[in-house]
């Protein structure tokens, strides 16, 4: 595959000083790359440097990645880095985030993960549909604070259509606390489920924390 390269360089340097003679000036610079071609694959880098006239070094850069097969299929992914270091205080302060997105054969699943100063949030999201109307999804999403402990939680929806057109969703949520090394996590885990068909619907529902149920409820509906 021969790739066409559009460089753009757009280097910008810019200085600004206080009165004459005095050494404190504000710096900033800028530069972007990309790169594409005919088919759709695409990449594009940019970084922008500024220093403030106290000494303050900020940078912010950015990565954007398209690769297409030739089934139309698609990967995207973008990183980020964001950064400010006054100086001397030794306060250096980073926010990295990166965001992916997969489109293959009519399912599209995306994540997204950022990191301030070391500590992280995650959340990933998946769908996938068909024709007959029977479709899946999951979302999940986690997060670590300051003190170590980590809090998730989880979404999963099922909804299955067969050829008589019964249905059958399903929708799992379960969230948990783990706090650093105190082996005392906490889960709790919710399942309902919706089952119609000709004759009626059936919801079931059940509850549990740690693994023991703490709640369960079924009905019945009959058809009208």
């Amino acid at each position: 595959m021969n790739m066409k390269h559009i460089l753009l360089t757009s280097t910008a340097i810019i200085a600004l000083s206080t009165p004459a003679f005095s050494a404190d000036k504000e710096m900033y610079q800028t530069t972007t790359k990309i790169e594409k071609d005919a088919i759709g694959n695409f990449s594009e880098k940019s970084n922008t440097t500024k220093t403030e006239m106290d000494g303050t070094a900020n940078s912010y850069e950015k990565n954007i990645n398209i690769t297409v097969d030739d089934k139309g299929n698609k990967d995207k992914t973008v990183t980020t880095e964001t950064m400010s270091d006054p100086k001397g205080l030794g306060n250096k302060h980073v926010t990295m985030t990166k965001d992916t997105e997969t489109s293959k054969d009519g399912a599209v699943s995306s994540t997204h993960e950022a990191t301030v100063n070391g500590k992280s949030v995650k959340s990933d999201s998946s769908f996938e549909t068909n024709a007959n109307g029977s479709y899946e999804r999951n979302d999940m999403i986690s997060r670590t604070d300051a003190a170590g402990t980590t809090r998730s939680s989880e979404q999963n929806t099922s909804m299955k259509v067969n050829s008589k057109g019964d249905t059958k969703k399903t929708v799992t949520s379960e969230s948990s606390t783990d706090p650093k090394g105190l082996g005392n996590k906490t889960s709790v885990k919710v399942t309902d489920t919706e089952k119609t068909t000709t004759e009626g619907t059936a919801i079931t529902h059940e509850k549990t924390v740690n693994g023991d149920v703490v709640n369960m409820s079924k009905s019945v509906s009959p058809a009208r």
